[in-house]
């Protein structure tokens, strides 16, 4: 979500910083600004890099232009993050009406025997005021995801009249089909901020960090000093000593991982591996 939250509201330079392939949901990029795919993220950096050296301009966004100068918080981008977040919710009406969360706080899971299984879901948002209720987690899409990587939206319905402007949390709960292995980590997104859930020693996606940490793209498999790099547009990433099944040096791949801070390798930034698959 903060590829979408810094394309709608941060200045024109730090729009500059956004990479492809550490984009977190195109889907949701694709309602407000065109087709699912990375290349309109660089095409639309590159048309507003001189925006850099004006003030006072706009993005065409959905229904009219958004001007840069919103805040981070603002209510508009919450607005037009849920609105870009229901198109992405499939086969329920439930959510409507709702809104997306500012910030999922933490999450808590647990494993329903049931045929496909299921991972249960509670989650913690931040809301901006007091009076929000109903919280629920929705999966965004209708297919198990190619890359294990679950996405889902954590809603809640605002508050009918006036409410004390307080920053408090909402419970959301929701399911999500576990298939086998097919799913290996669950991204709970808000408008403004999102959380990693992965496996942990204390059960099922119980280690937890921030979504910023995830990191889907596009590179080369490549030999480095210590360990494997994935040379990907505009970074390197070390994924260690094993070679991911399917693959070999030199092959190009489609990954998911998450950025860690420390490794024994000697070259670019550390990434955990969740998936990856030969092009």
């Amino acid at each position: 979500m903060q590829f979408i939250v810094t394309a709608l509201t941060g200045n024109p330079c730090e729009a500059l910083q956004i990479r492809p392939e550490t984009s977190f949901y195109p889907a949701i990029y694709s309602q407000i600004y065109g087709p699912a795919s990375f290349q309109p993220c660089v095409d639309f950096v590159a048309a507003h890099a001189t925006l850099c050296q004006g003030i006072g301009m706009g993005v065409l966004g959905r229904g009219g232009v958004f001007p840069w100068s919103v805040p981070w918080d603002n209510e508009e981008v919450g607005r037009l993050a849920t609105e870009a977040a229901l198109h992405c919710v499939a086969d329920s009406c439930s959510v409507v009406g709702k809104q997306l969360v500012m910030r999922v706080e933490a999450a808590e899971f647990a494993m329903q025997l049931s045929l496909p299984p299921t991972v249960v879901v509670r989650a913690w948002g931040q809301v901006p005021t007091l009076g929000y209720s109903d919280g629920e987690v929705q999966v965004f899409g209708s297919s198990l995801p190619a890359d294990g990587v679950a996405t889902a939206g954590v809603f809640a319905r605002p508050p009918a009249g006036s409410a004390g402007a307080v920053i408090s949390s909402v419970p959301a709960d929701g399911n999500i089909p576990f298939n086998g292995d097919a799913i290996r980590a669950i991204h709970l997104v808000g408008s403004q901020g999102s959380l990693l859930c992965l496996p942990g020693n204390d059960g099922p996606f119980s280690r937890q960090v921030n979504g910023n940490r995830l990191v889907r793209g596009e590179g080369e498999l490549v030999a480095g000093v210590e360990c494997l790099l994935i040379v990907a547009a505009r970074d390197t990433y070390s994924i260690g000593m094993g070679i991911p099944a399917g693959c070999a040096e030199g092959d190009r791949v489609k990954f998911t991982g998450v950025r860690m801070d420390v490794s024994f390798c000697m070259q670019g930034t550390p990434l955990s591996l969740l998936s990856a698959v030969k092009v």
